[in-house]
């Protein structure tokens, strides 16, 4: 009687275009089904998460794009020249050079070569834009510091600045020191 009623019923839902499937191919098919749900609903959750993250930055992306103030750290940077005193008020005289104080903001405003502009070493970076456009990269620029036997901090600004596309970039080897011990001209800081 089991195999006449069920074959029946097969034979009914066949006749309607049903498929018949057991409970295991049912439960099988749920499974997939909620697996599927699951793989696109994560899809979907980092899809969304990594364009909220790019929306996020867009700034600072735009900012590493358009950047030339990204200093590279390559073997092949160009080394700026060093010049002694002679060389540096030769240059300030001629008045085509722009002096440039690497020293902090402090010893800046107690006093500098005539003219100079500060650019502490460590501000560099977060001045470059306008360095940049205050600057022609053609122009002559000397970088300066305390003088005290061999200042880094000149030297540094120098290479960064060559590293900036900047053509004619010298140390003053002597700095501050110097430039004031032979009486050459000073100015107090604004």
């Amino acid at each position: 009687m089991f195999c006449s009623s069920y074959c029946y019923r097969l034979d009914i839902a066949h006749n309607l275009g049903l498929r018949i499937v057991s409970k295991g191919d049912y439960m099988r098919g749920l499974k997939k089904k909620e697996g599927l749900k699951i793989l696109i609903g994560a899809a979907a959750i980092i899809l969304v998460s990594s364009a909220i993250g790019v929306l996020a930055n867009i700034s600072l992306v735009n900012q590493l794009i358009n950047s030339e103030c990204i200093i590279h750290s390559r073997a092949s940077h160009r080394e700026a020249s060093r010049i002694d005193l002679a060389e540096a008020k030769k240059k300030f005289d001629e008045g085509q050079a722009i002096f440039i104080d690497a020293r902090c903001l402090d010893d800046y405003n107690w006093g500098h070569i005539k003219r100079a502009i500060s650019l502490p070493l460590d501000s560099l970076e977060m001045e470059c834009p306008s360095v940049i456009a205050q600057f022609p990269r053609e122009k002559e620029i000397i970088t300066y510091c305390s003088g005290s036997t061999d200042c880094q901090l000149s030297i540094d600004l120098a290479k960064k600045l060559s590293n900036l596309g900047y053509l004619h970039v010298n140390a003053f080897f002597g700095g501050w020191l110097a430039w004031e011990a032979a009486g050459y001209p000073i100015e107090p800081g604004n």
